[in-house]
């Protein structure tokens, strides 16, 4: 078990004792044979000489929580993943403070949702129910937007939280703010009496305010990365992605962790017709639909994005020739016998109307057809476009050297 104080602590606490013992001596002999006048003589300084000497050793572990703060605050803003900033926040808070449970819960409008809990030694898988605001330290908490600080479980027994365990004793708990918004409650917990000290509130209102940062920071590289990543209109992959996918599972595949790569490229039948008929947000419409299709019958370990226009790719991995184009046969027909519902925006009665789309699509796979990245994209391009649209539509080719 780690101790709770270190070497440092224990070298203050040994020279305050050394200190402190020779005016207690002697405040005790003058006491017994001058009498009350000796409060004068050496009360006032002895007693002095206690609450600076407390002054410092407070000052000085309130340096060092400010110290390990700004270290663990630095080390959230290297992160980038949303869930890995909140996890080592929970982590990092329990080891500052010695505490044997942590709540950390998101505010939806008054509702509290534990997002993560910790309790000696584990972090614990998410809780999903709700907690209503008004009951217990954390929903008082939300409703005061107020931090509270409990130094035994009498205090806070009058609060009706189960959530807690029985056996803690000491309860530390802040609301999480940002910009005039609270965004959740962090609760901090101890099996020991007076655990918490009243800077120890500061402090962690400190460490909540790098985590706030940090974790807007991970959320809006999270976004910018999606946006870098994904079609706006079908948030599959775009084109950008589906290229460097394409180049890294070749060197997979020239590594032998796989020994087949196949693509899959479709494209819609006499798309220009249905955005001529309906209109092109009903065109957009059907994109969006075909999209939720591509992706629920996506294989495992395989990529589905949007090429460009009309046009979709699928990246095999493992995939054969044979197996990519027994795969390609049940998607045009999963496709042809899906219904697309649509409101037609080119026409005045703007009641919901069922529309049918076929597709083309070109079968190419590594290594039989070509062992290089860019040379697969086109192959399969061919065959759709040759094989397929040329020979009447609604059919499947594979590429012919």
């Amino acid at each position: 078990m780690k101790s709770l104080y270190t070497k440092k602590d224990i070298g203050y606490e040994f020279s305050s004792i050394v200190l402190i013992l020779p005016l207690a001596l002697t405040f005790y002999f003058l006491l017994n044979l001058v009498g009350a006048p000796s409060f004068l003589l050496m009360g006032v300084p002895f007693f002095l000489t206690i609450f600076f000497i407390r002054q410092y050793g407070r000052s000085e572990k309130v340096n060092e929580y400010i110290k390990s703060v700004g270290e663990i605050g630095s080390s959230l803003s290297v992160l980038t993943d949303v869930d890995q900033v909140t996890e080592k926040f929970i982590m990092k808070s329990q080891e500052l403070f010695n505490a044997d449970i942590v709540f950390l819960f998101n505010n939806h409008n008054q509702w509290l949702e534990l997002d993560k809990a910790y309790d000696k030694p584990h972090l614990l898988p998410k809780d999903t129910h709700s907690i209503r605001l008004g009951e217990g330290i954390a929903r008082m908490v939300l409703s005061t937007n107020e931090p509270v600080i409990y130094t035994k479980s009498n205090d806070f027994k009058q609060f009706s939280i189960s959530s807690v365990p029985d056996e803690i004793e000491s309860v530390l708990c802040i609301p999480m703010t940002h910009n005039n918004q609270t965004g959740g409650i962090l609760l901090l917990g101890s099996n020991r009496k007076s655990a918490f000290k009243d800077y120890h509130l500061k402090i962690l209102e400190l460490l909540g305010s790098y985590y706030i940062v940090a974790l807007e920071k991970a959320r809006y590289v999270t976004e910018a990365l999606l946006k870098s990543e994904r079609c706006a209109l079908t948030s599959l992959y775009n084109y950008r992605y589906l290229e460097d996918r394409l180049h890294y599972e070749m060197e997979r595949m020239q590594k032998k962790d796989i020994e087949d790569l196949s693509v899959i490229m479709l494209d819609i039948d006499r798309f220009k017709v249905v955005n001529d008929t309906y209109g092109h947000q009903s065109g957009n419409d059907i994109l969006k639909e075909l999209a939720k299709v591509l992706k629920g019958v996506l294989p495992e370990d395989g990529t589905v994005g949007r090429y460009g226009g009309e046009e979709f790719i699928y990246l095999l991995p493992g995939f054969s020739k044979s197996e990519a184009l027994e795969f390609a046969e049940k998607l045009r027909e999963t496709i042809r016998q899906h219904t697309f519902s649509i409101i037609p925006d080119l026409s005045s009665d703007k009641r919901k109307i069922e529309v049918n789309i076929t597709t083309s699509i070109g079968v190419t796979s590594a290594p039989f057809d070509t062992d290089e990245a860019m040379a697969l994209l086109r192959n399969a391009d061919r065959a759709l476009y040759i094989g397929a649209k040329q020979a009447g539509r609604d059919r499947v080719a594979v590429y012919v050297k």
